[in-house]
């Protein structure tokens, strides 16, 4: 298994699926011929030509899967030397009123050697079969409707059905020009190139007899004791159109559009407004209705077998993660997902020496007692290792607040979120605007309030419920297998097997409860994806929290009083309990991360190449031939879908939860951060893998932060002071005095951890002074660009002033020289 993620990837998954394609063909190619022989002897007749279809087909762009030709790819050739953006408009997609036959399709131009396809979008052929117990509805709009919007937004497209002719595929593309047009129109920012940023601000503008200036020429010094960033470093603006020379050219091509960029703008493309120019389509609306039966951008090979050697092998260790590559080809949403965990992978390191010193000493005592309960209710490294995993937990989110708000510098997502444009899904009246006079949509806040109220009772309700299943599962199982047995052995068993039940009944509520909280927040109606997130993510830690942890607080601090007693010590049964759970969880959830996205693959590409009843041989050779061809697009089409925002959310969730193993009840499972090191390391790389082989890719997201996750590690790590204080207080017998004493440690223990916190939190600064520097310079600068752009001149020079309105006056008045004239 280890093996799998440290091979050095000298042919990637494409090569040899290309070879194995090739030799498919060759093979095929020998068996039509030979069967094209004995036909021939048979007959010499040719076939009839086809009939002309109905004129509402999709007519000239919709090739049949044995007439199509495959798009060039977006890696074919020297893509690196390649402006695969200056190409001229194909005729391939034009929609046209009436059919043509095979002879006329056959006769479709060629795709250019310049071109490529960043996005597709899948239609149904003919209206979708409605599943059982629906009724039959009408979409919302025919394919060719779709084709044509695509069109009347700008984008170029290429039409052409799947294998089974079941599915119509349309690759499309946006042109250079369509692409600077929308970001220019959306005040997309982008990052400046640096010399020739430095060059604008360093030369200024001159008068036009050149004895002056209208801008003053700017020289910013660097000084590495203060800051070690370039002053033209990591500067992002807003893109103009008139003015793309000043950005920073992207990796292999000679425009500032790299892989990530064109997939938003044409997202943004398909989802404007008609009257804006763009395709008017709500995708998820249309996805929804059946109208579209999937959307999603093209894998880049290229980029594939580059990540695949910087991300895989295990040799590559959580601080050396390419981040920024991940980020250029998945978003910052992904990107910094993978800051977060290389971030926090790395930090378990000196967390996981301590836990493991701590177990020695507990083997030790082990060894001399001859009963774990026994050791580790009394040993003497647990409380230091407890207060050690404290000040790590505050340490750890201090530091990853820094790392984070340098990364939001670095990627240009410093005010991501002032600056998001509202959700698809949201619903509201227009009205004017009271700030600004603007038209715009609103939602009543009184409505929303009672809809969250609603959620509220939902919530409470399922947690109820947990609590209720947990107790009573215990409880059960306790009676069944202690109660009525007469084995020896069977409270010890009986432990174990809560524990595994209780494990499978958090995985079955969590997946039953996901569901409904999605609907609850769409419900909602949030204005923003951000909104959106921090509403569901709260719904979900809420209730995960409870499923996840509640028989942990029932075995450490009630079970006693509930007149119910521990097998041994209540330590050892903890600890047991939160072994068996946690290793449960990990196995289950990594092989579930890497089974089922091939599986589900492997399923869809069955059915989408499957044989028909009564087929004849040369139908047959036909789908052997087309399954080996199978078209980039199809072959992505058969992967699982990725969702940027729901699948991440499932990836934070799982990393909390297990944040709150490390730190929770680290005091009575000292291996938890040993566990959770290892199966970050095989997560880094199983996550990448399923994002580079057995997903579709994801479409690009921006992200300032984690968001709400970061409130919810935080609430983690304070509730952790209070467990493992009680934990040590309580449930161990380290302290063997009266109660009143223990209540007086418990208090102070908390008193330190949480003075230590605040300490920290002064000390240390949320943001590095080197980003405070730069982002008080990208102000300034871009201020000095719209100056000189706009050649408005410098308050403080008034002779620049003077000679500006002498250059308006002499422009449309033909008034004297300037040197004729009296300055103001």
């Amino acid at each position: 298994f280890l093996k799998l993620f440290d091979i050095h990837f000298d042919q990637t998954a494409m090569d040899f699926r290309d070879k194995k394609r090739k030799s498919k063909v060759s093979k095929f190619e020998e068996e039509e011929a030979k069967h094209k022989r004995m036909e021939k002897r048979k007959s010499s007749q040719s076939k009839p030509k086809n009939k002309k279809g109905s004129s509402s087909e999709l007519t000239t762009s919709l090739l049949s899967s044995s007439d199509r030709v495959e798009p060039r790819s977006f890696f074919d050739k020297n893509q690196d030397n390649n402006d695969a953006y200056n190409y001229r408009h194909s005729e391939i997609a034009s929609v046209a009123s009436s059919s043509v036959n095979d002879k006329e399709k056959s006769s479709q131009p060629q795709v250019p050697e310049d071109y490529t396809w960043d996005f597709v979008v899948v239609l149904p052929v003919g209206i979708p079969e409605p599943e059982e117990g629906e009724e039959q509805q009408l979409p919302m709009l025919e394919p060719s409707e779709i084709v044509q919007l695509m069109h009347d937004g700008g984008l170029t497209t290429y039409v052409f059905k799947s294998v089974q002719e079941d599915e119509t595929h349309c690759e499309s593309a946006a042109s250079l020009d369509r692409l600077m047009t929308q970001a220019d129109m959306l005040g997309y920012r982008m990052e400046y190139d640096e010399e020739e940023l430095r060059s604008m601000v360093e030369w200024g503008v001159r008068t036009p007899d050149e004895t002056g200036y209208i801008v003053k020429p700017t020289f910013i010094s660097m000084k590495e004791e203060v800051t070690e960033l370039r002053p033209f470093e990591y500067i992002y603006g807003k893109f103009s159109y008139d003015n793309m020379r000043m950005f920073a050219r992207a990796d292999g091509f000679e425009h500032p559009f790299s892989g990530s960029h064109r997939m938003k703008l044409i997202m943004s493309i398909m989802q404007e407004k008609k009257e804006n120019g763009g395709c008017g389509l709500h995708l998820k609306k249309l996805e929804a209705d059946k109208s579209v039966l999937a959307y999603y951008p093209l894998h880049n090979e290229r980029m594939i077998s580059r990540l695949e050697a910087q991300w895989l092998p295990l040799k590559i260790h959580p601080w050396n993660l390419p981040i920024d590559e991940i980020r250029e080809y998945f978003g910052e949403k992904i990107g910094v997902y993978f800051e977060f965990l290389g971030f926090y992978t790395t930090w378990l390191i000196p967390l996981t020496i301590a836990g493991v010193c701590c177990f020695l000493e507990l083997m030790i005592r082990l060894g001399i007692d001859g009963d774990y309960g026994d050791a580790i209710a009394t040993g003497y490294s647990v409380p230091l290792f407890a207060l050690f995993t404290s000040i790590w937990s505050q340490l750890f989110l201090e530091y990853w607040k820094r790392t984070e708000v340098t990364k939001s510098m670095e990627w240009g997502q410093t005010e991501f979120e002032e600056e998001e444009s509202e959700r698809p899904d949201f619903e509201g009246e227009y009205e004017i605007s009271h700030i600004d006079g603007q038209r715009r949509r609103y939602f009543s806040e009184e409505e929303r309030e009672k809809r969250q109220q609603h959620s509220t009772m939902v919530i409470c309700s399922m947690i109820t419920l947990v609590i209720g299943l947990v107790a009573a599962m215990i409880f059960y199982i306790k009676f069944v297998m202690v109660v009525q047995s007469d084995d020896p052995t069977a409270n010890s068993t009986g432990s174990i097997v809560a524990s595994v039940a209780n494990a499978v009944q958090i995985q079955i509520m969590n997946a039953i409860y996901g569901d409904m909280a999605i609907t609850m927040t769409e419900r909602e109606n949030h204005r923003t994806d951000t909104d959106f997130e921090d509403s569901l993510i709260a719904k979900l830690f809420a209730f995960q929290f409870v499923n996840s942890y509640a028989s942990f607080f029932y075995v450490a601090f009630i079970k006693n009083l509930a007149g119910d007693p521990c097998e041994g010590t209540c330590m050892s049964e903890l600890s047991t309990a939160i072994g068996v759970i946690f290793i449960t969880r990990l196995v289950v959830g990594n092989a579930q991360e890497i089974l089922m996205p091939l599986v589900m693959g492997w399923w869809t590409r069955k059915q989408e190449t499957a044989a028909k009843e009564n087929e004849t041989h040369e139908e047959k050779v036909a789908r052997e031939r087309a399954e080996a061809m199978l078209s980039r697009a199809e072959f992505q089409y058969s992967m699982e879908c990725y969702d940027s925002s729901m699948g991440l959310l499932e990836d934070y969730a799982e990393l909390a939860i297990q944040y709150g193993y490390v730190t929770l009840f680290v005091s009575a499972f000292p291996l938890a951060p040993f566990l959770s090191l290892f199966s970050n390391i095989i997560e880094i790389r199983t996550d990448g893998w399923k994002l580079l082989h057995a997903f579709r890719r994801a479409v690009p997201l921006g992200a300032e932060d984690i968001g709400t996750w970061f409130a919810i590690f935080q609430t983690i790590s304070f509730a952790a002071i209070a467990t493992n204080a009680g934990i040590i207080c309580f449930t161990m017998d380290i302290f063997e005095t009266d109660n009143q004493t223990k209540v007086w440690i418990f208090v102070g223990y908390q008193y330190l951890n949480f003075g230590l916190t605040l300490l920290f939190a002064y000390l240390i600064e949320d943001t590095p002074l080197e980003v405070t520097v730069q982002l008080e310079r990208q102000n300034f600068i871009i201020d000095k660009v719209e100056q000189i752009v706009n050649q408005v001149p410098d308050p403080e020079d008034l002779n620049a002033v003077s000679v500006l309105e002498d250059m308006v006056i002499n422009q449309y008045d033909n008034e004297p020289p300037m040197n004729e004239k009296k300055h103001l």
